[in-house]
């Protein structure tokens, strides 16, 4: 199958991509949050393949708001530096050790638990 006839049978992810974006753009929220939730609800792929297929997302989305945020000086560099470097060491270990072994339902129980927490911290302003 062609790209072309892909993107016309799966036109939504340019709406989800867009809708990430602009919220990503806003908050600093968006692959877990918005895309994750949406592939593992709306579309065919398993928990494993939403979670995958946002981080892959996620590295435009990252790099462009980054570099507009780094131009604008709002970037605190050492931190965003250390947090980086120890996130992704984690993620390595993480996606190639530990993620491939969780069942599917952990996995979402996971993500759900993190959002409900998330969620709760937010709202007791």
């Amino acid at each position: 199958e062609t790209f072309p006839k892909w993107l016309q049978n799966h036109y939504q992810y340019c709406f989800v991509g867009f809708f990430t974006g602009f919220v990503t753009a806003l908050s600093g929220v968006g692959g877990g949050v918005i895309m994750t939730t949406y592939l593992g609800i709306f579309s065919p792929m398993t928990q494993h393949e939403a979670i995958a297929t946002s981080l892959v997302a996620m590295v435009p989305l990252g790099m462009f708001g980054g570099i507009f945020h780094l131009k604008k000086g709002n970037v605190e560099a050492r931190t965003g530096a250390i947090i980086g470097a120890t996130a992704a060491a984690a993620m390595y270990i993480s996606s190639k050790y530990l993620a491939p072994k969780v069942k599917e339902d952990d996995l979402r129980m996971v993500f759900a638990s993190l959002l409900t927490v998330s969620a709760i911290k937010m709202l007791r302003v």
